[in-house]
């Protein structure tokens, strides 16, 4: 287990060996080791063993305080406050390294955050971003974003709107960290099926991309060609606050509907 976890620290990205780490710490604290049920003393020792590798890694990751930090979630969510110490000066030496840009001062965010303050059931807005580190992670795999998402996060990291007469999401935008790529599109919110007892509406997708200089928002819908609008992430907020006002399901199919946005 230790050698393990020592040789995929050496070869592998971070996220493997946390991923790694966090699922020996959880089998050792419920007292089994590779599978197999081990006396408690015997599963603690080894703990510390593990922990030690742990504890190892992150200095070794000093100078990338996002990987440290990693590893450190990857003990924490195991059960185990072990590092937790080093928490505070990794995280700032986090911010420091990827400071977010000037926040977006756009009214919509206003209103957003006195929706989330008042509605909580119907508006969650995150706190500003204290880094974007995710952004310069993503940048190394080849994908920029664009700026104008940077300075929303940094107003606010991230947004989820549900309508309030009908059962059915107004619009969201995932968390910096939660950000992926597929075919090249940086993915905001992702596709929400039609759940057949609920009669919940389908609910297309909506991503980034960029072409011929240009950012672009892509509506995804499985029923329909994709379809593409300048990048107006102000927009999308502000349409997103009039579809939590649909009257009817038929009103966020018609004249509120993603598809009348990006006509």
């Amino acid at each position: 287990m230790i050698q393990a976890l020592e040789d995929t620290l050496e070869t592998q990205p971070v996220e493997v060996f946390s991923q790694l780490l966090r699922r020996h710490l959880v089998q050792l604290g419920v007292g089994m080791a590779d599978g197999r049920v081990v006396a408690r003393a015997d599963a603690d020792a080894l703990a510390a063993q593990v922990l030690g590798v742990a504890r190892r890694a992150v200095a070794r990751l000093a100078a990338q305080p996002g990987d440290a930090l990693r590893v450190l979630d990857a003990v924490r969510s195991a059960g185990f406050d072990a590092l937790e110490a080093e928490r505070p000066h990794l995280e700032h030496a986090r911010a420091e390294r990827f400071p977010p840009p000037p926040a977006a001062t756009w009214r919509e965010i206003d209103e957003l955050r006195a929706l989330a303050a008042g509605h909580p059931e119907l508006c969650r807005v995150g706190s500003p971003a204290s880094h974007v580190e995710f952004a310069a992670r993503l940048a190394a795999a080849g994908t920029e974003l664009p700026g104008e998402l940077l300075a929303l996060y940094a107003a606010c990291s991230h947004v989820e709107l549900t309508c309030r007469r009908v059962a059915a999401s107004a619009g969201s935008i995932c968390p910096g960290e939660a950000l992926r790529v597929r075919d090249g599109r940086v993915i905001l919110f992702d596709r929400v099926k039609r759940h057949p007892a609920m009669m919940l509406i389908e609910q297309p997708g909506i991503s980034i991309a960029q072409a011929l200089g240009t950012w672009w928002l892509v509506l995804e819908d499985d029923r329909a060609p994709m379809t593409r609008r300048p990048l107006d992430l102000q927009g999308l907020l502000r349409f997103a606050l009039r579809r939590m006002d649909a009257a009817s399901l038929e009103s966020l199919l018609t004249e509120l509907s993603w598809r009348r946005f990006f006509a």
